[in-house]
């Protein structure tokens, strides 16, 4: 759903020549199943696991393959979100000199803002010197959790640091750009699949290698989106080993209208699950805003697919934990 990646993925296996293996989401997916994970060091998100689990076992023990790889981690290690900060960045490190309008203009086109309002925030994080600080923005997004929790979240991340972590609470003179970069790769993702068992293929995420991330976090912001391309580096690194389709594409696959489907398919599950859990006892979220959205009717709490998948992979997580 929202956009067909098969065509991306042929064209890649082709250049590679591999054999390619095609699966459809199922559209009537369990999340029940979410219930039988095992024991995690974080919770998280676990529809990708739910989907992908049961075909990528099945395929590995037909191939006879025993790892499975995946590109989780582009985003942030290519500098993906946020490109007004390496304007900001530019200002920092060179000042103004006839690259800056430049820069600013690469950062408008990825963020899809005015040229203006690029060079604003640029004065802001840049020559004005107003670091960007997690400080800052505390639970952001973040729609169904109570006022009152967010504000003593925001009051002690500003006071002492408490939620932040520790080679954050003091960046130095790291440009913003620089530490926001950073900030983005300190989730990387479980290195055991939590609802796999001993079955499944073992998984590698070769983007999260510490050679490959400690080169481009010294490569200045500025470069990585040199053209207005989010990912620029790593598009004019492969530019001749990767079909052109795949380069020039200036937008990912989503699955947003499949997982709102499932949220609806389960909404019994996803109601009881949220309505009465842990999250709402404990007083995190808000049970009129949580009912509200589930409620099926136009509402005025705006919250996102994301957000909602995230609550439901702590429920079952902060169950396994209580079993302890």
């Amino acid at each position: 759903s929202n956009t067909d990646e098969r065509e991306f993925a042929r064209l890649a296996a082709v250049r590679a020549g591999s054999e390619l293996f095609e699966r459809e989401r199922n559209p009537r997916l369990d999340l029940t199943q979410m219930l039988k994970l095992d024991r995690s060091p974080v919770p998280q998100s676990y529809l990708p696991y739910l989907e992908s689990t049961r075909h990528e076992t099945e395929l590995a023990a037909a191939t006879g393959a025993t790892a499975s790889f995946s590109g989780i981690g582009g985003d942030q290690l290519f500098y993906q979100s946020r490109a007004y900060f390496a304007a900001a960045d530019y200002l920092q490190r060179r000042g103004i000199r006839a690259g800056t309008f430049r820069v600013a203009l690469d950062a408008a086109r990825m963020d899809r803002l005015s040229v203006w309002a690029v060079l604003h925030r640029a004065l802001i994080h840049g020559l004005m010197r107003h670091p960007w600080s997690i400080r800052d923005e505390p639970a952001l997004h973040k729609t169904l959790i109570r006022n009152e929790v967010i504000d003593e979240v925001a009051l002690q991340t500003r006071t002492n640091g408490r939620f932040i972590h520790p080679l954050f609470r003091s960046t130095a003179r790291a440009p913003s750009g620089k530490v926001w970069h950073a900030w983005g790769l300190l989730f990387p993702p479980d290195f055991c699949n939590p609802l796999a068992g001993a079955a499944a293929p073992e998984s590698v995420t070769p983007l999260y290698s510490q050679p490959l991330m400690e080169l481009v976090l010294r490569i200045p912001t500025y470069f990585l989106t040199i053209g207005g391309w989010d990912r620029a580096v790593a598009r004019r690194a492969f530019q001749h080993d990767v079909p052109r389709e795949i380069i020039t594409r200036q937008a990912k696959g989503g699955q947003e209208e499949h997982a709102r489907a499932l949220l609806s398919r389960n909404i019994g599950f996803v109601r009881e699950l949220l309505l009465v859990g842990a999250l709402v006892a404990h007083r995190i979220l808000d049970r009129g805003r949580v009912e509200d959205v589930l409620s099926g009717r136009p509402t005025r709490t705006s919250t996102g697919n994301a957000e909602l998948y995230e609550y439901l992979g702590a429920e079952p997580w902060l169950r396994r934990c209580a079993a302890l």
